[in-house]
């Protein structure tokens, strides 16, 4: 079956999937951008961003928005906080700690802290988190 190249729906999908290299330093931005949406982002949007993301190397996620009820969050170390932030810009575990001169175990082990103290189970739900906080721009 050939690709729908005429400019419906999945033409244009199949455009921004068959440009993400090029695309590619638009990620953190794009990325950043369809997180802070989250539950107005049409699902076909969420699609292309996660096909992109595949393409990219990149992890993400929409993750459900941070609810009031959850109450304060724990405070974090200055390195978690830069870990995080890092995280929040679409960075793997391995170049976080290339920026930071760390071991990647030592990434893994911050991450690690964060999720226990927040008691969430994702970085992206972590990144939302301080997000709701005012943690992260």
């Amino acid at each position: 079956m050939e690709r729908d190249r005429t400019g419906g729906p999945e033409g244009m999908r199949q455009c921004f999937i068959d440009n993400a290299v090029v695309l590619r330093p638009l990620a953190p931005a794009l990325i950043d951008h369809a997180q802070r949406l989250q539950g107005s982002i049409d699902p076909a949007c969420i699609a292309v961003v996660e096909a992109m993301s595949t393409v990219w190397g990149v992890s993400f996620a929409v993750a459900e928005p941070a609810r009031e009820e959850d109450g304060p969050v724990d405070p974090l170390t200055p390195v978690e906080i830069r870990v995080l932030t890092f995280a929040a810009s679409g960075l793997k575990n391995a170049d976080i700690a290339a920026q930071m001169l760390i071991a990647v175990p030592t990434i893994k082990w911050h991450l690690h802290n964060i999720f226990n103290k927040w008691e969430v189970k994702t970085r992206t739900a972590a990144i939302a988190k301080a997000r709701a906080n005012g943690m992260l721009a």
